[in-house]
């Protein structure tokens, strides 16, 4: 507020050292013109630091400023008009506050918002051993059936593939020995292999024997098949249990149709260790 000219108040140094204003009494009106001025400008202050606390400080600090205004005389609207303009920037940057503060506090909300679900979603994502109850678990696979094997042949069997009659045992006869076993039977009577072997001797017109095979088994025995009509297997060839090698005759020294067998235990080609060929096929679990 500007103060009254230097020029309007005279200063007189009296003999006491004290100042003293010379003249007459007009500067005191302006004096408490500026007195007042001084006060509004406070009251301006004081309403623009009250308008940062919101809009009912501003709104009590302009009923304070307008009581002040009607109490000052006609003159001092012309002095106060610049000043009551300033509240304005004052009410600008306090909006602008309010408004970054508010931007601050969404954005702090946001983050506080975003962040745990990201959180809990990369959490969920890790791996983890997950175990199924029984109850809803899945049945096992049912094994692959087996396939039913079959029974394996029997590893030793009788001579005869049809009918026959046993004629003569092993033993003595006729002031000798029969080291064989007589099955008699029709010519043409299949002859089956007693087991598992290979053929070591094929003869047709022994003076004896007449048509004959021998059979050399995988235990080592050997048997041997006379007076055959017919030799179907060749020196050798490997046989089977069951499988048929010849056919029943009356060849060599021969009083009728039948099947003279020998059995071996040791193989002996000269034919030296006959057995008892009942008792041998008994050994191996076989009836004549």
């Amino acid at each position: 507020m500007p103060l009254p000219p230097l020029s309007e108040v005279a200063h007189v140094h009296g003999s006491s050292g004290r100042h003293r204003a010379s003249g007459s009494t007009r500067p005191r009106p302006r004096l408490a013109m500026a007195g007042a001025v001084t006060t509004l400008t406070a009251v301006a202050v004081a309403v623009t630091v009250t308008t940062v606390g919101g809009d009912d400080a501003r709104t009590g600090s302009a009923q304070a400023a307008s009581r002040v205004a009607a109490s000052v005389p006609a003159a001092a609207p012309v002095a106060l008009a610049p000043a009551a303009v300033a509240p304005a920037p004052a009410e600008d940057t306090s909006s602008l506050l309010a408004r970054r503060s508010s931007r601050l506090d969404r954005a702090d909300r946001s983050v506080r918002t975003v962040a745990v679900p990201r959180a809990l979603y990369r959490s969920a994502t890790t791996p983890s051993t997950v175990t199924v109850p029984a109850a809803i678990a899945a049945p096992p696979a049912a094994p692959a059936a087996a396939t039913p094997a079959k029974p394996a042949p029997p590893a030793w069997v009788g001579p005869m593939g049809g009918p026959y009659r046993l004629t003569s045992r092993f033993g003595p006869r006729w002031g000798g020995v029969h080291h064989g076993l007589d099955f008699a039977a029709p010519i043409g009577t299949p002859l089956r292999s007693l087991s598992t072997g290979v053929i070591t001797d094929v003869k047709t017109g022994h003076g004896v024997y007449g048509t004959y095979i021998d059979v050399t088994f995988t235990d080592g025995s050997l048997a041997r098949y006379a007076h055959l009509s017919r030799a179907d297997v060749a020196l050798g060839a490997k046989v089977g249990a069951g499988q048929t090698i010849g056919l029943s005759g009356n060849s060599g020294r021969s009083t009728g149709p039948h099947l003279h067998l020998e059995i071996h235990p040791h193989g002996d080609p000269n034919l030296k260790d006959a057995a008892d060929p009942e008792i041998e096929l008994r050994k191996r679990k076989v009836g004549v």
